[in-house]
């Protein structure tokens, strides 16, 4: 029961990482945290015994490193989000545990291109099925943490279509 608790903790904890990033202005300062974000996420997989989801956010850190430094010359070749989704599929064969183990795969398949796009609007729009395949994996692995993260995630795209896309749109 105490065991249950403190992974949840180290869940609602990246939660809290993931909500504190994006507070900061310095590019440097949010990759610093989201790469912790994306090890405690992986820590609280690893612990629940679900490695697909370890391996994801794992992996996932690093493409947000690559990603964030896109404007540099040895990363923006329209080649990344290829390589990337070569190596959450590569990781998902090799943590394969039953169909739920696709479900994280596929969401960070899409989210490689998704969040490759520049267009904020496209991004926070097919960052939806993304984060209801986590949802569900979130809730089939017993992640309540996970399951909190991404309806907080659906909830604040919702707020941010409402508040900038809708606005644009007229």
């Amino acid at each position: 029961m105490l065991k249950d608790f403190l992974i949840q903790c180290i869940g609602f904890a990246a939660m809290g990482m993931g909500i504190v990033s994006y507070q900061f202005n310095k590019r440097k300062t949010l990759l610093i945290i989201q790469a912790f974000m994306g090890l405690t996420w992986a820590v609280h997989f690893l612990l629940l015994k679900e490695m697909t989801g370890a391996a994801m956010n794992l992996i996932g850190m690093v493409r947000a490193f690559v990603y964030s430094n896109r404007d540099k010359k040895w990363a923006c070749s329209k080649v990344i989000p290829f390589v990337f989704s070569a190596s959450f599929i590569t990781a998902s064969v090799l943590t394969y545990d039953g169909w739920k183990s696709l479900l994280p795969m596929v969401a960070m398949v899409m989210a490689s291109f998704v969040f490759w796009s520049e267009n904020t609007g496209t991004l926070r729009r097919l960052n939806i099925p993304c984060s209801m395949l986590w949802l569900v994996y979130d809730a089939m692995s017993s992640s309540w943490a996970g399951v909190a993260n991404e309806v907080f995630v659906l909830v604040s795209i919702a707020v941010a279509m409402v508040r900038f896309d809708r606005r644009t749109e007229k």
